[in-house]
């Protein structure tokens, strides 16, 4: 039982470090804003539903296909702020962190989360050694 325990962390550790430092390069290459309208909400039963944004960088229309709800629409129809790369502009999100806070302390966590492991690990060994 200890063992799935700590690979439940070891697993938990890694996805933060993943997530957090993903989505912080991301929201660092998406440093452009254009205005970008919400065009469809796609209703899945069981899983979040999709929102469609549309937006047209330099005469080129894009389609950014998201579950991320950026808070300024609420209707089909509704313009919002989207955040495109500038070298890529089919690259972009709905909603732009102001803060990287929250992503610094979810990367953070997932490596103390992973030193954590390693160290029981050490120990774990250590301890069989000596037996």
């Amino acid at each position: 039982m200890a063992a799935v325990i700590v690979l439940l962390i070891l697993i938990l550790g890694i996805i933060f470090i993943i997530a957090g430092s993903h989505t912080n390069s991301k929201n660092k290459r998406c440093s452009a804003q254009i205005e970008g309208v919400l065009a469809e909400i796609i209703h899945k039963p069981d899983a979040p539903d999709p929102y469609v944004y549309t937006y047209s960088v330099e005469g080129v229309e894009y389609k950014l296909v998201t579950t991320q709800r950026n808070p300024d629409v609420k209707n089909i129809g509704d313009h919002c702020t989207i955040w495109y790369n500038p070298s890529k502009p089919k690259e972009a999100v709905a909603y732009h962190y102001k803060s990287n806070k929250g992503l610094k302390i979810l990367t953070i966590v997932g490596i103390v989360m992973v030193a954590l492991v390693v160290i029981l690990f050490i120990i774990i060994m250590i301890a069989a050694t000596q037996i």
